[in-house]
């Protein structure tokens, strides 16, 4: 019993560890194309003003998406905790 719980916690943890990597990735990646879109703009105001307004609006919709999913996920487990 006790090697089979230790092999699912590692099993568990393994799939942890590929998931963060993976986030680090895409992580560096959306930086990049961030980093990239910035440079690129004209040395203008405007432009940078626009550029924020944009990964702000960004950002509120993720976060967004984030909390309807959160929300369904909690109904969900409540179904099953209550059955």
């Amino acid at each position: 019993m006790r090697y089979a719980t230790e092999q699912i916690v590692k099993a568990i943890n393994g799939g942890v560890d590929r998931i963060c990597k993976m986030l680090a990735r895409q992580g560096r990646a959306i930086g990049t194309l961030y980093e990239l879109s910035w440079m690129s703009l004209p040395d203008d105001e405007d432009a940078r003003k626009a550029f924020e307004a944009a990964a702000t609006k960004a950002k509120q919709k993720m976060a967004r998406h984030v909390e309807n999913d959160e929300k369904e996920f909690a109904e969900r487990l409540k179904k099953v905790v209550n059955s």
